[in-house]
């Protein structure tokens, strides 16, 4: 169902099922394959993620649970049960904080932020994408730096990017009119200045992450777009479409 690095690149999280119907979250170690350890779950797991070292994983269900496992004794914890599928279960790589989506009927949407330095463990809704819009993909991601949180998602006519500053779940800014159709990806830029987005819509586009302003014109292509990364100074975008091209700017 997913796999995820952890933010050091040393370990790698994977949610599967076994033939026998058994879910469960596998851990590997990159650089010799091992399998170092796996955390056996009553129901499907839709999406995981694995802090360094493993001192802490979090996986979502379809069953609308997010779960987490702490080091050294890794027990089940399980933070909320929403009756939605969690789409994504994200770890800030800087704090003990997690963002999940929870998606109900692949029609409305939830960000939720679980609070996890402290003994007691709070929960802050972010964003409830409206009712009455029909929307069928969303996704949120942290910055390397643990710094901001995007949430990307929309439908067939419009695109939302929402950015938080994560560690206040203060919201920077919103954008559901740029993109025409679902924003699939993003990336931020390495010095986190910029967020660059692809959508449906055949564009790419590169923005202030702070303030929202857009830093070029759209970036134009003959399909619709579903990844996007910056190269390591910034000066390049890379993209892949669904003519499975790969497309630089």
């Amino acid at each position: 169902e997913s796999m995820e690095f952890s933010p050091d690149e040393k370990l790698i999280t994977v949610t599967a099922e076994k033939l026998g119907g058994q879910h469960c979250l596998i851990i590997y170690d990159i650089s010799t394959g091992n399998k170092i350890k796996e955390l056996k779950t009553r129901n499907k797991l839709t999406h995981s993620d694995i802090s360094n070292n493993m001192e802490l994983i979090t996986a979502g269900s379809d069953k609308g649970e997010v779960i987490i496992w702490e080091s050294p004794n890794f027990t089940k914890k399980i933070l909320t049960t929403t009756g939605a599928d969690i789409w994504e279960a994200r770890i800030n790589p800087s704090a003990k904080q997690i963002a999940a989506v929870s998606f109900k009927d692949r029609t409305t949407y939830d960000l939720l932020v679980f609070d996890l330095s402290n003994q007691e463990i709070t929960t802050e809704k972010l964003y409830s994408s409206p009712e009455d819009k029909h929307r069928w993909w969303a996704e949120c991601h942290f910055s390397k730096s643990g710094e901001y949180l995007i949430l990307l998602g929309g439908s067939e006519q419009e695109g939302s990017i929402v950015v938080y500053n994560a560690k206040t779940g203060k919201e920077l800014w919103i954008d559901e009119a740029s993109h025409s159709q679902t924003v699939f990806d993003c990336d931020v830029s390495p010095d986190e200045t910029l967020l660059a987005t692809v959508s449906l819509d055949m564009t790419a586009r590169v923005w202030d992450i702070k303030t929202g302003e857009q830093y070029i014109q759209p970036l134009q292509n003959n399909a619709g777009m579903w990844h996007c990364r910056f190269n390591e100074d910034q000066t390049k975008l890379i993209a892949s479409d669904y003519s499975s091209r790969v497309i630089v700017w």
